[in-house]
């Protein structure tokens, strides 16, 4: 098994194509993707992580 684990793009954990238009893909975490270059099945968890920057104005 691949690691895919907090990947830029959604990448197949089977045969590792990575889907370079992830950003465009509507579909959210916890659904099961068919990988376009191998047509396996596998479950998608989209990790998002937001920070913040402050300063004195």
């Amino acid at each position: 098994m691949m690691d895919t684990k907090f990947t830029e793009n959604i990448t197949c954990p089977f045969c590792g194509h990575e889907d370079t238009d992830s950003w465009e893909s509507n579909d959210w975490s916890g659904t099961v993707q068919n990988c376009e270059s191998c047509d396996e099945e596998f479950n998608l968890t989209v990790e998002i992580d937001v920070s913040y920057t402050t300063s004195k104005a």
